[in-house]
């Protein structure tokens, strides 16, 4: 469970009437408080106005068991809801994910006998709703061909299989040549037999060899127009909590197989840390899987009907009990194979070094500097509700002063990103019809801080990769995109090198000077699940 909420988890621990077993268990090292003992309350008020209730959780001036929560502020949480004298509900952050401490019993009277308990419940377990809740549900806008895309995930998708250099044979000409072939093999070679030749018994010879050279035409101008290559889009996204000395990483594919065959896919972490690109740290924990769509349209994992398909249905995961490679995954010829992948593990460096301190309630100070030997291109660092988005390329141990003047709201810029990647935006302004992947990305790393307005997205399958909670923690969060490679898929057999257009963001959760104490990971990884998630 520990390693659950390192990796993303979000964790909710009601303490009461048992403080003194969870003072005592393995999770009081992660909770971001101290437990210290219990008392009575009269005035539970701020409970429902967390909640946003309508009815009282206990009468007036009747006493209530809380228990004790010290040391919020050291460890920066945050309270989210208090009496005079104690914490009620304080949310503090461990690795990538969180931890929220409920100071009551929540299985026992008041609380259990709240008509509002459930409004407390979507606060508590951060259940905002946001994006779309109907699939498919798109505006208009008076074009003629839309995405249908309800979600950041069909974008993805999207954005992977588009191979600007693989062309495709528009419906006209293919509708033509159709046309062409049977003139050939109908009236031209009846007129030719009868006209010509005067032989129609010839048929049996000329039918057969103006199939055969339209088909080897058609093969040849296939081949020639889609290429014989292997290629691959990959995007890539790593996260580098440089406070818990903890990376996580993703990758998504899309595989455009220049034949029918079957292939071994893995994927090896590398280090991010300066220098030549090496393995990742052991015990990083690798797990490979499909990568879906939310919509109900082509590919979408909620359409109605299975695709007809000729490929191989006997791909396996390896090594057994695992999820780490697969084999015997058949692609058929031109056709493509969209995969993702997710590990976890410790970190090799320090990737970022900060020196921030927070001005007022969503500002920032300081410097930070590339300890990378790379450049950081085109660099965001998100705080709160806020993006100094005019960091621009921090070059190999260069420093950048983060000024007070340089910040705007990370809605708005999100926002003038969608018109780069979203085809239904009325400013969409993309290059070829080209889906810019990194602002794609980006929207993504932090999605619940956009304002969609009334043509809402959702991000189902990819909410993993929002660490927009984290930002409320006040958390700062450096982004920028890099040349180097943070993954390497190996796909095999290939009869040549693959062609890769990759894609690659790199987002470090940088430390904030406040003088507290961060609880520290445990040093063991525990194994991935045995089974792949859907």
């Amino acid at each position: 469970m520990i390693q659950w909420v390192a990796r993303g988890g979000h964790l909710v621990v009601a303490v009461g009437s048992n403080w003194q077993a969870v003072r005592d268990s393995p999770l009081a090292a992660i909770l971001p408080v101290k437990i210290a003992g219990s008392g009575r309350v009269t005035d539970l008020r701020a409970l429902e106005s967390f909640a946003g209730a309508t009815t009282q959780i206990t009468p007036d001036n009747v006493a209530a068991q809380v228990v004790k929560l010290e040391g919020a502020e050291a460890s920066g949480a945050k309270v989210l809801s208090t009496t005079s004298s104690s914490p009620l509900v304080v949310r503090g952050k461990y690795g990538f994910g969180r931890v929220t401490v409920i100071a009551f019993d929540v299985d026992a009277p008041p609380f259990a006998d709240w008509p509002d308990r459930a409004l407390f419940w979507i606060k508590a377990l951060d259940l905002g709703v946001s994006g779309s809740l109907t699939i498919g549900a798109t505006k208009t806008g008076g074009r003629l061909v839309q995405s249908g895309a309800s979600d950041l995930s069909t974008l993805l998708r999207s954005a992977l299989d588009q191979f600007p250099e693989v062309r495709l044979v528009p419906f006209g000409w293919v509708a033509f040549l159709i046309f062409i072939y049977i003139l050939l093999i109908g009236p031209f070679d009846y007129f030719f037999l009868k006209k010509v030749v005067k032989r129609m018994e010839w048929t049996w010879v000329t039918f057969p060899l103006i199939v055969i050279v339209v088909s080897l035409t058609a093969a040849y101008a296939a081949y020639s127009i889609k290429g014989t290559e292997l290629r691959v889009n990959q995007i890539d996204l790593v996260d580098v909590d440089e406070t818990a000395k903890q990376v996580r990483g993703f990758s998504f594919i899309n595989i455009f197989s220049p034949a029918n065959r079957d292939y071994e896919i893995g994927l090896r972490p590398l280090a991010i840390a300066p220098g030549s690109p090496t393995k990742a740290p052991d015990g990083t924990n690798v797990r490979i899987s499909w990568l879906g769509s939310a919509d109900s349209g082509l590919r979408g994992m909620n359409g109605g009907s299975r695709a007809l398909t000729f490929a191989n249905l006997g791909y396996r995961y390896a090594p057994d009990a695992s999820v780490e490679r697969l084999e015997s995954l058949r692609i058929p010829i031109w056709s493509t194979k969209s995969l993702e992948s997710r590990w976890f593990g410790p970190s090799s460096g320090v990737v970022v070094e900060a020196d921030l301190q927070q001005v007022g309630p969503d500002r920032l100070t300081g410097t930070v500097t590339n300890r990378l030997d790379v450049t950081l291109r085109e660099t965001i660092l998100a705080f709160g509700t806020q993006v100094y988005y005019n960091l621009g390329e921090i070059a190999p141990g260069a420093s950048v002063r983060v000024e007070l003047t340089l910040n705007r709201q990370l809605s708005g810029y999100l926002g003038e990103l969608r018109r780069t990647y979203d085809s239904k935006d009325d400013t969409w302004n993309g290059e070829s019809r080209l889906i810019h992947r990194a602002n794609l990305l980006r929207a993504i790393l932090f999605h619940e801080s956009e304002n969609f307005g009334t043509d809402p997205l959702s991000s189902r399958p990819l909410k993993e990769l929002d660490l927009t909670t984290q930002l409320r923690l006040d958390r700062p969060m450096l982004v920028a995109k890099i040349d180097r490679p943070v993954a390497e898929w190996r796909i095999a057999p290939a009869a040549s090198e693959p062609k890769i257009t990759r894609t690659t963001l790199i987002r470090v959760i940088l430390p904030l000077d406040r003088g507290g104490e961060t609880p520290a990971l445990p040093t063991s990884p525990v194994s991935p699940p045995s089974t792949p998630s859907p």
